[in-house]
């Protein structure tokens, strides 16, 4: 790998308090001992607005207050996730970089950088598409919603794909899924053309910030209150309907009334609607004092927590999994494509069909105290595999 490129990360929006994958990027790209200048918009998604303090605004201008740049440019458009700004070719180019390497395609914010000729610049996009975002956004299952999500895509998003496939270099996938994700939005003679050029990657976590450390686990289990008898559960996540938490609280309650104790840690509460009507679900629930319902945390605390838990559950593949898995929580994802280079069965977690979801959980509790004595050896495991500084140096 050639040291200290200069390497341009070019994304709709960046923002270190939530730690998205272009934010762990950028921070693993620079202490790999790279240059890099992260050019973005101030815009904060609106899904995003109501987890974040309301005080939460980003300038327009350039900062170097996190060791790297980063450029924010003002959006003349904004679109739910997509956002467009002028200058942003002229930034890129004034910086002269080595790399480009470009997060949320679809966006449609990249879009001048990929009209450009670079002649000597390699230009990578990452790949976040998969079966959950194509049923949720695409307009793949019908009705006005969706209808509406496809007419969408196919106005805005089918075009930049289109065009990133003829221009780039190299296009790295998150998971197994999303290259025939894609292949729904090119037409057929790009297809080859676009296998050609993708290759699989992963998301991962921040091998600094997320660890197994034994005095931590004890300390926040001794300050929670949790006996070797209670069986913690944790989800972090932004908390949607799409996610369908209520099934996973359905399955806890129904786990506790059997005479077990089995709590049930959710983190990424927001101020919205749907947060409070999840709140009240849980709090009808028989065994509601089993739940602990948190907002968005730190990572900081969101550390000690997972230290803290027995068992992790998303009901998605996102983030926040891997840093779970970073301090050696095994962990239960759906039995989905997308998700198959992240667990092996009764090694580092669990695969649930939805129909089956409180087979598992019976399972995985029954192996607790196994896992419980492993947990050393999954964090060192999932630091082989996920660590962010491992896949800035692959994408490099």
């Amino acid at each position: 790998m050639k040291t200290k490129q200069k390497i341009a990360i070019v994304c709709g929006h960046f923002m270190p308090e939530v730690g998205y994958v272009e934010v762990q990027l950028a921070k693993a790209f620079y202490r790999l001992g790279n240059n890099v200048h992260v050019f973005t918009s101030t815009e904060i998604p609106s899904a995003i607005k109501n987890k974040l303090p309301k005080e939460t605004t980003y300038k327009a201008g350039s900062t170097n207050s996190l060791g790297y740049q980063i450029t924010r440019l003002n959006p003349y458009f904004s679109l739910g996730q997509m956002v467009k700004c002028k200058g942003l070719l002229d930034c890129v180019l004034a910086f002269q970089p080595d790399v480009i390497i470009i997060i949320g395609l679809g966006k449609l914010f990249p879009k001048p950088v990929l009209k450009h000729p670079f002649l000597h610049t390699k230009t990578i996009v990452l790949l976040a598409d998969n079966e959950d975002s194509f049923d949720q956004f695409s307009g793949a299952k019908g009705g006005y919603h969706q209808i509406k999500k496809l007419a969408l895509r196919k106005v805005f998003k089918d075009p930049i794909y289109k065009l990133a496939v003829k221009k780039v270099n190299q296009f790295f996938a998150y998971t197994p899924s999303a290259p025939n994700i894609v292949l729904n939005y090119l037409p057929k003679k790009l297809h080859a053309i676009f296998l050609q050029k993708v290759a699989p990657l992963s998301l991962g976590f921040d091998d600094e910030e997320f660890y197994f450390d034994e005095k931590i686990r004890l300390s926040k289990r001794k300050e929670m209150r949790f006996s070797d008898n209670d069986v913690v559960l944790i989800t972090a996540t932004r908390i949607t309907a799409f996610k369908k938490l209520e099934n996973i609280i359905d399955v806890v309650d129904k786990i506790n009334s059997e005479g077990k104790s089995l709590k049930y840690i959710i983190a990424g509460f927001g101020e919205d609607p749907y947060s409070e009507k999840l709140k009240n679900y849980i709090a009808s629930k028989k065994h509601a004092t089993q739940f602990l319902t948190l907002p968005f945390l730190s990572h900081t605390e969101l550390l000690k927590l997972y230290h803290s838990a027995d068992i992790g559950y998303w009901s998605s593949h996102i983030i926040t999994h891997y840093e779970a898995m970073g301090t050696g929580l095994p962990i239960i994802l759906p039995d989905k494509k997308n998700i198959q280079h992240v667990i092996e069965q009764d090694i580092n977690g669990w695969k649930f069909k939805e129909l089956e979801i409180y087979a598992t959980f019976s399972h995985a509790t029954i192996q607790i105290n196994l896992f419980r004595l492993n947990r050393r050896n999954l964090a060192n495991e999932a630091k082989l595999k996920f660590a962010f500084t491992t896949i800035a140096q692959h994408i490099l």
